[in-house]
């Protein structure tokens, strides 16, 4: 896909922009969709996407010098691991379990209504994810997900330190308000 995408630039000089930017941030891009998704098959998916991304904006992504470039690949990449992960989510919601194990195990192994619990838990966050402004999510996601520092997020997003610090402590309230208005909804 990412060569007939390739296949669609029409200079010379695109395809040697678009060559040259490959070569410089794929591994990087391929690195940080490694500790996203934990998956080489699906982190050179997103890595592929990412770069279908440029081509698909190439009048303003070509136009960027190259930390700049990398900078919204980057993020482009991330993005695009996190929608992976949604999907895949969404396709595995519940735990699989086959009917003869289940008709094996003893409640004390795995209960069901500790997978039930497990399953709501998971939805309510879900719910409360989806209230949060996307900035907001990406946000949680590097400090929970990729276990980044302060330092590090903040770097990423043009902040202080403090700054993130104090985003994280009034994102964690705003999720603790909607976790309690939705576990009253549900009563």
């Amino acid at each position: 896909m990412l060569l007939f995408m390739m296949s669609t630039l029409e200079s010379p000089a695109e395809k040697d922009r678009f060559a040259h930017l490959y070569e410089k941030n794929r591994q990087l891009l391929l690195c940080i969709a490694k500790q996203i998704l934990h998956s080489e098959e699906m982190a050179e998916d997103a890595v592929s996407m990412t770069f279908i991304s440029a081509i698909e904006n190439k009048s303003k992504v070509f136009s960027m010098d190259d930390e700049n470039f990398r900078n919204w690949s980057v993020t482009v990449v991330r993005r695009k691991c996190f929608d992976i992960l949604r999907k895949s989510k969404r396709e595995d919601c519940f735990p699989s379990i086959e009917l003869e194990n289940l008709a094996n195990r003893t409640a004390e192994e795995e209960p069901l209504d500790f997978l039930a619990e497990r399953q709501e838990a998971y939805d309510l966050m879900i719910r409360c994810m989806a209230k949060l402004e996307e900035e907001d999510r990406e946000l949680l996601v590097m400090k929970y997900v990729l276990s980044m520092s302060l330092k590090e997020i903040g770097k990423n997003m043009g902040l202080s330190d403090m700054q993130i610090g104090g985003k994280l402590s009034r994102i964690r309230a705003r999720i603790r308000k909607i976790m309690e208005s939705e576990a009253k909804s549900n009563e």
